[in-house]
């Protein structure tokens, strides 16, 4: 069971974990830029005749030029196996951090839990017609696995259009039948996918480590509720969702937890708020489409009041209004234990790296007002906690 669950985690992981590796082996190992221009030129080189070959052996072509093309590739190929060879004897720790591909098993991540009351659940959906449950704790492992109809899918769907603005703040907050779907739906859920590992290995946690797979991604899963009940009244509020019987924690595997764990400096900064004035400041572009940033209603009621309560709650920096500017939050985002970003955001389904929150702009003619995906990804973060209270944090196209 543990082999297998070794196994499927590294398959969610492998092209996250290799460019994670690639940046951290570059920070730590002291590798030249010279070094690793050489070796890209080399596997470019290489991929670049492979591909010439494939398509020269799937028309059939010229044995001769299949077999020039063969040599050439062979050529190739040894040289940058030759380079890494090299890398490995000159370079060891780069090459280890680059290259060490070793499968994480339940041991090694109870090493990194929190506490002893933390209960691991991760989910490996195959062909969208299996679902593999796996949940552990520091002593015990349970493992299930259900066949998928397409009702599955549906009440998933269901939900998610439950708990989506506007529909669920304009439509459904005094509707009695779809408070009765909401408590019905959401109990199923909770059912197929946490009852059995809570009744199996105890229910006594304080903490729950949800690792999703494929749509459970989107499934906000500390609004599943924990009973059912017949209820005479309407009352969301009184309802026993799942974030108030436990402390939730979500992964995108559980072999990166030890990533997220080893950063042992501390934070200059209990919190980091930001909430800029946007009144006015952004438009639809000319020719109509969203490729300028733009809302409905560029400016956010109570977004700086929210801001200011968190930072009176928590001291830190709170950069408002006029001061919400993207140069001063790139002074202080890698050194907050809570990131909270009170503003608009603006998704990129097509180019992921460009969706942007919205900011002041400045006086920099270099600082556009937004503050991108692409700017904050090679930042060291030492952020235990991120908010975002923003639109369209919770959509886009999921890749299966």
């Amino acid at each position: 069971m543990e082999e297998a669950f070794a196994v499927m985690d590294k398959s969610k992981t492998s092209t996250l974990r290799y460019h994670l590796q690639g940046r951290k082996a570059i920070e730590f190992s002291g590798i030249t830029q010279e070094e690793l221009q050489e070796g890209k030129k080399l596997y470019d080189a290489y991929s670049k005749i492979e591909k010439r070959l494939m398509k020269s052996m799937a028309k059939d072509s010229n044995p001769t030029q299949v077999n020039r093309l063969q040599v050439d590739y062979d050529n190739k190929k040894q040289a940058y196996l030759d380079w890494q060879r090299k890398l490995e004897r000159e370079r060891p720790k780069y090459f280890k951090l680059k290259y060490d591909q070793h499968l994480v098993y339940p041991n090694e991540v109870r090493d990194k839990l929190d506490n002893e009351q933390t209960l691991v659940i991760e989910y490996f959906l195959l062909s969208e017609q299996y679902l593999f449950t796996l949940a552990f704790d520091h002593e015990n492992i349970v493992y299930f696995m259900d066949t998928l109809d397409v009702g599955f899918g549906l009440q998933v769907d269901s939900f998610m259009q439950m708990v989506s603005p506007p529909s669920f703040a304009e439509n459904r907050s005094f509707d009695k039948q779809a408070f009765d779907n909401f408590v019905q739906t959401s109990y199923w859920l909770y059912e197929k996918l946490l009852a059995r590992g809570l009744d199996s290995l105890g229910n006594n946690y304080h903490q729950l480590l949800i690792i999703p797979d494929g749509p459970l991604n989107h499934l906000p899963f500390d609004a599943l509720l924990t009973a059912n009940h017949e209820y005479e009244h309407v009352s969301y509020t009184d309802l026993p969702y799942l974030i108030k019987k436990y402390q939730l924690r979500r992964e995108f595997a559980a072999s990166l937890i030890p990533e997220t764990n080893k950063n042992n400096s501390s934070p200059t900064y209990s919190y980091l708020g930001i909430s800029p004035d946007l009144k006015d400041k952004y438009r639809r572009g000319e020719d109509g489409s969203r490729s300028e940033p733009m809302v409905t209603n560029p400016n956010i009621q109570f977004n700086q009041d929210e801001v200011s309560f968190a930072h009176d709650l928590f001291g830190g920096i709170a950069l408002q209004g006029d001061a919400a500017k993207e140069n001063e939050i790139l002074k202080y985002l890698s050194d907050a234990s809570i990131l909270h970003f009170a503003t608009h955001t603006l998704l990129n389904d097509d180019f992921p790296m460009y969706t942007s929150l919205f900011l002041n702009r400045g006086q920099d003619s270099s600082s556009d007002g937004r503050l991108h995906a692409y700017e904050i990804y090679p930042t060291r973060l030492q952020a235990q906690l991120a908010v975002v209270s923003a639109c369209e944090t919770g959509i886009g196209k999921l890749e299966m």
